[in-house]
This record gives C-alpha cells, sequence and structure tokens, in this order.
C-alpha cells in the first residue's frame, strides 16, 4: 500500500499510458497525452494538493485519490473547502497478456 500526499500532478499516477504520456518525448495530438475527455483538477503549472493512495500487486493495481480544484480553471488558488469542490480519481489496472505465458 502507497499513500501520497501533497502538490502533485494527476496525470503521473493516473495516466501511465507508455505510447502517448508526455508530449515532450513523444509525437502525439494532445488530447491522446492525458486524459482528453475531460478536464482534471491543475494549477497552471498542471499541479494541485492531493491524497492519493495505491494498492499494487502482482497483476492488479488499484489507485484512488482526493485533488483540490482551482477557483478559476488553471488558476493559482485553489479552493481549500474540502467538502464543496474537489476531482475524485479512482482507478483498477488489470495486467493481461494475450498470446503469450
Amino acid at each position: 500500500m502507497t499513500f501520497t500526499f501533497g502538490k502533485i500532478s494527476i496525470p503521473d499516477l493516473f495516466d501511465n499510458n507508455s505510447y502517448a504520456h508526455d508530449g515532450r518525448l513523444s509525437f502525439m495530438n494532445w488530447a491522446l497525452v492525458d486524459a482528453g475527455a475531460f478536464d482534471f483538477a491543475a494549477d497552471q503549472k498542471g499541479y494541485t494538493w492531493a491524497a492519493v493512495a495505491e494498492l499494487n500487486q502482482k497483476d492488479w493495481a488499484l489507485r484512488g485519490g482526493y485533488f483540490l480544484l482551482p477557483d478559476v480553471p488553471n488558476g493559482n488558488d485553489l479552493i481549500r473547502e474540502f467538502s464543496s469542490a474537489a476531482n475524485i480519481f479512482s482507478s483498477l489496472k488489470i495486467d493481461t497478456r494475450c498470446l503469450g505465458p
């Protein structure tokens, strides 16, 4: 079990796609680099204050996190009212193998 607290970037924990994760190293559309379907909590530099818990096993991983939202999109001031505004993410990753041991 791993706990992470502090100022972090959501895609670093919840989007580890090895083919399209970093726009600085790969030539991909920005919608493919991170979450193109929604906007995640982040300040102007892409970070937010958060608490994340991860349970990593050999063939699967479960992650959950609570992230503070900025008062305006990509703003520097985060809303500190924990009960009124936040991003809550969870993910289940299952490693599978196709046609191999």
